[in-house]
């Protein structure tokens, strides 16, 4: 779906940048930027973002369903930012088109530089702990 959709976007000349809340290695966020670069858009950007530490500890008093969940404890989640960025380099997809944003979602998707954004075509979202 997310091919599919990502093509659909560029193809109805959709207007916004692309985006991924919480992208553990950056698959899905080089897929879009490949597709990009494939089309030769150059107007968008793929905004990645995530804690880079992994998952945050749950909150039970504010997610009782949250009570004993134990994925913060699961440190293969935790890829690091530095990490994600070499793998978009392997690919020679690390530019400025990339831009990452870093902080539990709570806090980083409040910041002016992502409250900033126009308009996105494609969001994806991808956190484990809501």
């Amino acid at each position: 779906p997310l091919l599919i959709l990502s093509f659909q976007v560029l193809e109805e000349g959709v207007p916004g940048d692309l985006m991924e809340t919480g992208v553990w290695q950056g698959g899905a966020c080089i897929l879009l930027r490949a597709i990009l670069k494939a089309r030769h858009d150059t107007a968008r950007t793929v905004w990645v973002a995530d804690s880079f530490e992994g998952c945050p500890r749950p909150d039970p008093h504010l997610y009782p369903q949250d009570q004993g969940d134990q994925h913060h404890t699961y440190r293969n989640l935790a890829v690091p930012l530095h990490k994600v960025a070499s793998n978009f380099d392997d690919f020679g997809l690390l530019d400025a088109q990339v831009q990452f944003v870093r902080g539990w979602f709570h806090e980083s998707l409040q910041t002016a530089r992502v409250q900033e954004i126009d308009s996105l075509a494609v969001l994806r979202l991808d956190g484990d702990l809501y």
